[in-house]
């Protein structure tokens, strides 16, 4: 069996550094689909790919991508840099510079914070609540169960 990690992280480094790109280009909207094109053209530029395996491909590729800019705008992450000490404006920090939305396809494009429709922007914190709601109903489950796991060691 082949070991597969290599391919994986040239992988990584292709996302990573075309996304790098396209923020440095300061492109309004990063749609999965094109960073995919973009990779599927560096790693097969001759397209010596069957038609099914290139499709299957970039469906994979494309999902790993969408995890990926998930990740690098992740409110999450930029909290820890407000914990640590890097100061900015107002909102820095706590809002991402770009939200997933669906426009005109199935797929989620990443697009500007300050290019979103109002309407957008409210989706994005309703789904935000509902899953920071799930959290904190889970994570209170978690505090009862071990109470009740706690109180039956002591009655049982």
């Amino acid at each position: 069996m082949k070991d597969n990690s290599k391919f994986c992280e040239v992988i990584d480094v292709l996302i990573n550094k075309c996304i790098i790109r396209l923020e440095e280009n300061k492109v309004d909207v990063i749609q999965p689909a094109s960073v995919a094109n973009f990779i599927m053209a560096e790693i097969d530029p001759e397209q010596k790919t069957p038609d099914m395996v290139h499709y299957l491909s970039s469906l994979q590729l494309r999902d790993k991508i969408r995890k990926v800019l998930a990740k690098c705008f992740n409110p999450v992450r930029s909290n820890e840099d407000v914990l640590y000490g890097k100061q900015g404006e107002l909102f820095d920090g706590v809002l991402q510079e770009r939200y997933p939305v669906k426009r005109g396809s199935n797929e989620s494009q990443y697009v500007k914070r300050e290019l979103m429709t109002d309407e957008e922007l409210l989706h994005n914190a309703d789904v935000l609540n509902k899953t920071g709601l799930s959290y904190v109903q889970h994570s209170d489950a978690l505090y009862s169960y071990v109470a009740l796991r706690n109180q039956s060691k002591k009655t049982g």
